[in-house]
């Protein structure tokens, strides 16, 4: 990413794949597969993957956080590895977290594993949600000392599930075959059902009306587990 090397230190807008409006900041950070902006006080950790658009926002003034020290940023926090998705994933691990994959709604919550190609992440408000890291957007991690929704870190703890987990995406859809679920957070009607088939490179749900509804696997971005 040496292309955009000269923008380090530099307010700039970024346009990210699935958003209507840009993210402003300073870009702090470059790594293998993601880049660091920082937010005033909060830090953006954006997959490269997802850019697609980058530029000096010469019209913005300075804030008066630009110049605070890299407190807050988990690449600040690694041993010396390499920035990447993979690195800054593990140190998220255990600290509240927003991610974005798209439409509406961002979550809020905790990562409680990591796997291949997606991580499970615990909502308080969805619950369980298995992601596809493809589809991962951005995440933001909060200060240690913030928790949501006004909640004790101890009534999180004792309610994040303890969760079965296979390698790889295909292999946990596989798993809960049978079980009702949601996909992308049922922004459509036809997204939620029950998971009757997974056969690669497609999944099979039955709807409510008997309808049978199949789906690729490459675009499905997150599931969510509904109780049976």
């Amino acid at each position: 990413m040496n292309l955009m090397k000269s923008l380090l230190g530099k307010r700039i807008y970024v346009m990210i794949s699935g958003t209507s409006q840009p993210l402003e900041g300073v870009l702090i950070e470059i790594g293998q597969d993601i880049i660091v902006v920082k937010n005033l006080e909060n830090y953006f950790h954006l997959q490269i993957a997802h850019i697609k658009l980058v530029r000096d926002n010469v019209e913005a003034l300075p804030e008066p956080h630009d110049n605070l020290p890299l407190t807050l940023s988990l690449s600040s926090a690694s041993s010396g590895a390499p920035l990447s998705l993979q690195s800054i994933l593990e140190n998220a691990k255990g600290s509240f977290t927003e991610i974005y994959v798209s439409g509406v709604h961002s979550l809020h919550g905790y990562i409680l594993n990591i796997l291949s190609d997606y991580l499970v992440f615990f909502s308080p408000v969805f619950g369980t949600v298995l992601v596809h890291l493809k589809h991962l957007k951005y995440l933001h991690p909060y200060p240690t000392e913030i928790t949501p929704y006004a909640l004790k870190q101890e009534a999180l703890q004792t309610n994040q599930p303890n969760v079965s987990t296979e390698p790889t995406f295909l292999q946990q859809l596989q798993k809960i075959e049978g079980n009702f679920i949601m996909l992308d957070l049922a922004d459509q009607s036809h997204k939620a059902g029950l998971l009757k088939t997974v056969q690669a490179p497609m999944i099979e749900l039955v709807s409510s009306n008997n309808e049978n509804i199949f789906s690729m696997i490459e675009h499905i971005q997150m599931v969510t587990t509904l109780k049976n």
